[in-house]
């Protein structure tokens, strides 16, 4: 489960204690905070920071000081979710969807936000800000737009769908190896996996519900097996993104409802029956990325402007918890580690894009080598 907090966040809110830092600006509303091995910024107007780091600081690995080298949304939104600066390529979560090895019927479900791709485009499914996914699925949409007074009945469909099933079964037995054998393969299991379907289970709108919700739907994808991942853009309080230029204070507003969702939100994956594991949890990885952060000191109007490094969260499933990877020196800027141990290393590396896309295909079972550089994986995160 992916959620992108869009605008580029402030770190010294709630994921780095700055307050010995001579060169940051902090608000006056925060106060150091400490749970297990996890220093983190206490909000005083927001307890669901606390209470987060409490109750699920164990099963949480935050990455901090990592670098995205540009100061445009769009490039660092591409730099970060690929983990390289082609404009030829697939973001993580998709090539994490399009690698399953179970057939899924909607491999990487993006519910709000965006998804970048290239080789397997066909892999990401979009919700669509009218919550178009949910009505071509009931079929809905068919009556909604004119085109039709009132669905078929149950004899026509059936009779449809077995046409359809016996010339996807010839296809598949006809087809010449290679691509074109692979996709013959798919659509016929597709259309299997359709046959079954519960559309009663399924519920999936953007724009239409808040972001509580959307995570909400995001859990029921992952659990009823429709989706490997789920996409969800988190666009803050106020829903004016997280891009602070002005009245940096808001961002204490944003954090407040990120962290009350993720604490419900593992609360659930920890309560919810899981498809191979005990629970939802010990199934599901959620990752919380920003695509940048905000300059330490105020500017002008009382904002932050961009600034390359940042911090980030893991949660769950695979993820070393109870740890801290990586830190932030004098100037705010990243400092390297060793890759193996995540230990903090002068001979180490800055942790980059391509780190993280890495260790998150590795953490989903995916062979990073096909995409990066041997040895990219940060591999004092995985479990």
């Amino acid at each position: 489960l992916v959620i992108f907090a869009a605008g580029g966040w402030d770190v010294s809110y709630a994921l780095w204690p700055f307050f010995d830092y001579d060169n940051v600006d902090v608000d006056s509303g925060l106060a150091p905070g400490k749970a297990g091995n996890h220093d983190f910024v206490d909000i005083e107007a927001y307890p669901s920071v606390r209470q987060f780091y409490e109750n699920w600081g164990h099963q949480t690995c935050a990455l901090h000081g990592f670098e995205v080298p540009s100061i445009t949304h769009g490039r660092c939104q591409r730099l970060l979710f690929t983990g390289q600066s082609a404009a030829q390529a697939d973001d993580f979560a998709t090539i994490i969807g399009a690698h399953a090895a179970d057939n899924f019927l909607l491999p990487h479900t993006v519910l709000s936000g965006f998804a970048y791709t290239h080789k397997h485009g066909t892999h990401v499914v979009r919700a669509g800000l009218g919550g178009q996914l949910t009505d071509l699925i009931s079929g809905a949409n068919l009556t909604s737009t004119g085109f039709v007074s009132a669905l078929p009945s149950d004899e026509y469909s059936d009779a449809v769908n077995e046409l359809l099933h016996k010339r996807a079964k010839a296809l598949e037995s006809s087809a010449p190896l290679g691509t074109g054998a692979t996709y013959a393969s798919e659509h016929a299991s597709v259309l299997d996996t359709i046959d079954g379907l519960d559309t009663a289970a399924f519920e999936a709108r953007m724009s239409l519900t808040s972001f509580a919700e959307q995570v909400e739907s995001a859990v029921r994808l992952l659990s009823i097996g429709y989706s490997r991942v789920v996409s969800v853009e988190h666009l803050g309080a106020d829903k004016t993104t997280w891009d602070e230029h002005t009245y940096i204070e808001s961002t204490a507003d944003h954090f407040g409802e990120l962290y009350e969702v993720l604490d419900n939100l593992l609360t659930t994956l920890s309560t919810t029956p899981g498809n191979v594991g005990d629970t939802m949890l010990d199934e599901v990885t959620v990752v919380v990325l920003s695509e940048m952060g905000r300059h330490p000191k105020l500017n002008a109007y009382g904002g932050k402007h961009h600034w390359t490094f940042t911090s980030g969260l893991l949660l769950g499933s695979g993820v070393t918890g109870d740890r801290m990877i990586g830190t932030y020196d004098d100037d705010i800027l990243g400092q390297p580690i060793d890759l193996a141990t995540g230990e903090i290393s002068e001979s180490g590396e800055l942790i980059s894009c391509e780190h993280i896309a890495s260790t998150l295909l590795a953490l989903a079972g995916v062979d990073p080598g096909e995409y990066f550089a041997e040895g990219a994986t940060i591999e004092g995160v995985l479990t």
